[in-house]
């Protein structure tokens, strides 16, 4: 009540945060994946097995709270747990959360188990020297069974740890299309007079009049910005994706020539995926519905990247008359290169 009456800005923006993460996603963010609902299939994925020792460890942890409710400890695990597991199932970006409490209480119910062993051991044979030998099957067999399950939850992990340290740095992280791709812009393209390493006031920075702006997919602005040293309009934190999208959408090169003017834009970058997969991710982003092929077709980026702005008879096609090819990606291996064009 305070936060609001004194920092209504920042109450504001705290709430909208909040409401962001648990709104189902519609329209363009329903595309982005990190921000999608956790399935069970994705939490199968990451941590197999572990799920298991996770609930019973949870269940577990309530039941000795409930036994021992002074155990701050234990209340504190438990909204913890309660916390992370909802934003996880929210938006799958919170799985890394979650990670570590599932650790924790599997290591706990693993405890249990080890522990449960012990004393029936123990108590078995101090049975035996009495000579009433008894055993409680439940509590060697479950106990048992669930560190089998530990043992499979220890192996995947570390296996998929050993996969994914072999594959640092050779899966996964900018292609050498992109690489090479922005590295032609570093060196090919005029030099603007911002730099980007820098930090900018929001409230009075203004862009001088040598800046352009390229065009391209959000997924590749880090790439443009940090590669190329180059302002690209869109970037990861899908910042002007709309107005990307209906660019690259667009099929009068008329409207096209009108949308770059006005963010002084002389390049667009396009890759594969720009030109065909993409479209119709495109196309939600922008609340359109692609009736028919030529729908795709008729799209500024599918013309850019398979046709080359050249024209199409068996697509009934018009050649582009503003956009030159000026670089071809050559990266070792590569099946689809990436395309630079010049706005002319």
């Amino acid at each position: 009540v305070v936060c609001a009456i004194v920092n209504h800005d920042f109450f504001s923006m705290v709430v909208n945060n909040i409401q962001h993460q648990f709104m189902p996603s519609v329209g363009g963010t329903a595309t982005i994946q990190e921000a999608s609902a956790w399935s069970f299939s994705s939490a199968w994925k990451s941590f197999s097995v572990g799920l298991l020792l996770f609930v019973l460890g949870f269940a577990l942890t309530c039941y000795k709270f409930i036994k021992n409710q002074s155990n701050s400890v234990l209340l504190f695990v438990l909204c913890w747990t309660i916390g992370a597991f909802i934003f996880a199932c929210a938006q799958v970006r919170w799985e890394y959360y979650l990670a570590p409490l599932i650790c924790v209480l599997s290591a706990i119910f693993v405890t249990w188990c080890i522990n449960t062993l012990v004393k029936e051991i123990a108590l078995s044979k101090e049975k035996h020297k009495k000579r009433k030998y008894t055993i409680n099957k439940f509590n060697v067999i479950v106990p048992c069974i669930m560190l089998v399950l530990a043992c499979i939850f220890i192996g995947v992990s570390i296996t998929n740890d050993i996969t994914i340290g072999n594959a640092y740095g050779k899966t996964g992280d900018t292609n050498d299309s992109w690489q090479n791709a922005c590295e032609w812009l570093q060196t090919n393209t005029p030099e603007t007079s911002v730099s980007l390493q820098e930090r900018y006031d929001a409230n009075t920075f203004t862009y001088p009049d040598d800046v352009y702006t390229i065009i391209a997919w959000w997924d590749f602005g880090h790439y443009i910005s940090v590669i190329g040293n180059r302002v690209s309009v869109a970037n990861p934190f899908q910042a002007n994706v709309d107005k990307v999208a209906e660019i690259l959408m667009e099929s009068d090169e008329k409207r096209v020539c009108e949308l770059m003017d006005a963010l002084n834009a002389k390049y667009i970058i396009v890759d594969y995926d720009t030109g065909n997969n993409f479209i119709p991710v495109m196309a939600i982003w922008l609340n359109r519905t692609l009736k028919t092929q030529k729908d795709i077709y008729n799209t500024l980026t599918f013309r850019l990247y398979n046709l080359e702005g050249r024209g199409s008879n068996s697509y009934n096609i018009p050649a582009l008359e503003h956009f030159k090819l000026v670089y071809t990606s050559t990266a070792e291996n590569e099946r689809h290169p990436v395309k630079i064009f010049e706005y002319v």
